[in-house]
């Protein structure tokens, strides 16, 4: 935040004051209104933007870089883009581009919600039985609260496709198509 403070008045010192303490005066003048005008420019080359998730404490990374967790306040600079990553332990990563317009930074505040990550190593030896269980659980889920319905949706939608799109285990090829024989 730039604080903003009238100009320094003038400083007069009569001749009767010793000639030391009047330019030491003007020097602390001078100082105190160069230190309060830093960085006050309208042209800012950095902005605060504040980083929230839920839940917290999840590790932010600004460009691929760790540096902190949320919920944290970090400068970020006005002149590009910037891609700020949440990641948290049994959820899923949430990824937010922070655009500079004008001298702006947006969005400002950044607030995630983080969706558990119930997506399997491996499908198994029986995918539908798999994507059965995986569901009943997602079902669950919803059932104590602990997510909704766009959450739920998402979760089927990612589920089914990893279950039903991977072949399952010794079975990487397609079967050879029969060849007519004749009579």
């Amino acid at each position: 935040m730039c604080l903003k403070f009238p100009a320094p008045p003038f400083v007069f010192v009569r001749p009767a004051l010793d000639a030391h303490f009047g330019r030491s005066l003007l020097a602390v003048t001078i100082l105190a209104a160069a230190i309060f005008a830093a960085g006050c420019g309208d042209d800012a080359d950095e902005q605060v933007v504040k980083l929230e998730s839920t839940p917290a404490n999840a590790t932010v990374k600004i460009d691929g870089t760790p540096v902190g967790h949320t919920p944290m306040s970090p400068l970020l600079g006005v002149d590009q883009d910037t891609l700020v990553s949440f990641e948290k332990p049994g959820f899923d990563t949430a990824q937010v581009t922070v655009h500079p317009v004008g001298h702006t930074l947006t969005p400002n505040p950044v607030t995630v919600q983080l969706r558990p990550d119930m997506m399997p190593g491996t499908p198994g030896d029986n995918p539908q039985a798999g994507l059965a269980r995986s569901l009943a659980i997602v079902q669950a889920y919803v059932d104590m609260g602990r997510i909704g319905p766009d959450d739920q949706a998402y979760m089927k939608q990612r589920l089914t496709a990893f279950y039903l799109a991977t072949p399952p285990p010794g079975n990487t090829t397609a079967s050879p198509t029969p060849t007519p024989t004749s009579p």
